[in-house]
């Protein structure tokens, strides 16, 4: 019988293409005695009876065997809007319940979807699957579905064509991890180790001190941009660029002197805040110019 949930320390653990690559992260993490928040991850094979209310649908079937980007867009478009119909069935909600009474009731989560593609050598899904931040109990599963959704979205669609996956067949678990509550507001933070084939670490050291004209000046090399790794994320803060275009983390802070947040988060698809000098602290940040520096967020989406 397949398995419907992994909990992080549960041994022996997974498979890839079980809980994806952020679970099987998570779970290798936990299981390893590193000190990351608690959770647990819905399998793929959790959502089989999802898919098949999919598959059923007639939107499903209305696709032809060489759809334009257009219309692919509309089916994509349309499933997704029929996954807001779409509840936990009584075996779901049973997996759930043991491990989800572990927790406080007002434990807060962060519902993360987590694609048994993500992983696999070549592949860089650029975010294209959702992460839902500040979940309640009794907003779970509102959040579980629209982490389900996105392995409908038709960048991750497109994305899956062009690099010869099996896009007409979308799978895909979904993460739950405690937030870690902050002492002054009601909030929290996902903590996790970043790492990878996209250089992740990567930065411009001393504020592009080593230059621009190559990308390679940085001393671990270019940070490998999420959309196309053949190409860079930009600079000077190419590693946050690189982990939030690819969905590992949802926002990141970047810093600036003329452009190390808006070139970045240009050349990797995503919203970045440059703001007014002097108008967000600089306190633990080093400074290249006193009277020039700024610190602003970069995100998937300013919505």
């Amino acid at each position: 019988m397949k398995k419907l949930i992994y909990e992080f320390a549960e041994t022996p653990g997974p498979t890839l293409p079980e809980v994806g690559g952020k679970g099987l992260s998570l779970i290798k993490m936990s299981q390893s005695g590193m000190a990351i928040p608690p959770g647990f991850v819905l399998t793929v094979a959790f959502f089989e009876p999802w898919l098949e209310v999919l598959r059923g649908d007639a939107i499903w079937g209305s696709l032809g065997a060489q759809p334009s980007d257009a219309e692919l867009k509309a089916w994509c478009d349309g499933l997704k809007q029929r996954c807001e119909s779409l509840a936990l069935t009584p075996g779901q909600r049973d997996a759930i319940t043991g491990p989800l009474h572990r927790f406080p009731k007002d434990a807060l989560f962060a519902v993360r979807s987590s694609s048994p593609e993500e992983d696999l050598e070549g592949s860089s899904f650029a975010g294209g699957y959702e992460t839902v931040l500040g979940v309640s109990h009794a907003t779970l599963e509102q959040a579980i579905r629209r982490a389900f959704a996105s392995c409908l979205d038709v960048r991750v669609a497109i994305y899956k064509r062009e690099n010869r996956f099996d896009w007409r067949s979308p799978r895909i678990a979904v993460v739950v991890q405690q937030l870690v509550q902050m002492s002054e507001r009601r909030g929290g933070v996902a903590l996790g180790r970043i790492f990878g084939r996209l250089r992740l670490r990567a930065l411009r050291e001393l504020a592009g001190g080593g230059g621009y004209r190559y990308a390679a000046a940085s001393a671990t090399g270019p940070g490998l941009n999420p959309w196309d790794k053949t190409c860079w994320s930009g600079g000077s803060s190419s590693g946050p660029a690189s982990a939030v275009g690819t969905g590992l983390i949802p926002f990141a802070i970047g810093s600036e002197t003329m452009g190390s947040i808006l070139t970045p988060s240009g050349y990797s698809g995503l919203s970045g805040l440059r703001p007014t000098y002097g108008r967000v602290s600089r306190s633990g940040a080093m400074a290249l110019s006193w009277t020039m520096d700024k610190l602003g967020p970069m995100c998937l989406s300013a919505m």
